[in-house]
């Protein structure tokens, strides 16, 4: 003991000070983590305002939950688009048309083809002939881009038309 009281005597003041340094060192941490502690509350209260649920494992737990339904009805929705992509296949979506005179003896291009095709040029060819005594209409069904009737260079050219769109 007479060992630390003759350290004491000679180095009071330094080992007082040291201390009082340490303390003020782990006061100043203390407060940092205390600052620190404050915004992480203050951010939990934010992420859980509105949640009936109080606790952050029940939280996750619900969001676990939610998790599910949603990859659920991705997969559903997924599911869905592949058979309406497939279902747009079969469904006419490419027009052609081209106007013509096919007769000197009327006024200007009157006439026309219009052809109406899917994606696999199944679909129908409509021609209408315009003469001074009157309109002729003619339809044409087409599979894959030809028909069991003879084609007119007009339809061809339609077809060829709504062959070209996207």
């Amino acid at each position: 003991m007479s060992i630390l009281y003759n350290l004491y005597e000679l180095y009071g003041a330094e080992i007082a000070l040291g201390t009082a340094g340490l303390v003020i060192l782990l006061l100043i941490w203390v407060i940092a983590l205390q600052v620190r502690l404050s915004r992480l509350h203050r951010r939990y209260r934010a992420a859980m305002s509105g949640i009936e649920v109080t606790d952050l494992e029940g939280w996750l737990s619900e969001q676990r939950g939610a998790q599910g339904e949603l990859k659920e009805r991705v997969r559903t929705l997924e599911t869905y688009s592949r058979q309406m992509a497939d279902k747009l296949v079969h469904h006419a979506g490419r027009i052609g048309v081209v106007r013509f005179n096919p007769f000197s003896d009327t006024g200007s291009n009157q006439s026309f083809a219009i052809a109406w095709i899917d994606e696999e040029e199944n679909g129908v060819v409509i021609s209408s002939l315009y003469t001074r005594e009157g309109v002729r209409l003619y339809a044409k069904p087409l599979t894959k881009g030809a028909s069991a009737y003879n084609l007119s260079d007009e339809e061809v050219q339609a077809i060829t038309a709504a062959r070209k769109q996207e």
